[in-house]
């Protein structure tokens, strides 16, 4: 069997995250992923976003930011500095 660099933890999701009423199910479990993958080298995660050939019309492709995965604000590139408190990201595609 392979071994996993992922450093498995207890399943621990904090109070604000579990009891808030603006995440789903999968986006509190999603957070426990992304916890899961961080270790003494930090987490690093990345994805693809694609919008098919097919799709008619515009799209904003956004990034968001947030410190506690409820309240997400605008960001506008800048440099990041690590330390400090975790910050998570998302890129949502909105059709205009």
């Amino acid at each position: 069997m392979e071994r996993s660099e992922r450093d498995f933890k207890d399943v621990w999701i904090p109070r604000e995250i579990w009891l808030s009423t603006e995440l789903s199910l999968m986006e509190k479990v999603l957070f426990v992923k992304i916890h899961s993958l961080d270790n003494e080298r930090g987490c690093f995660a990345s994805s693809v976003l694609v919008i098919p050939e097919n799709a008619q019309g515009n799209y904003d492709v956004i990034v968001e930011s947030s410190t506690d995965l409820v309240t997400w604000a605008p960001f506008f590139s800048q440099t990041v500095t690590s330390g400090g408190n975790s910050r998570f990201y998302r890129t949502p595609i909105v059709k205009k």
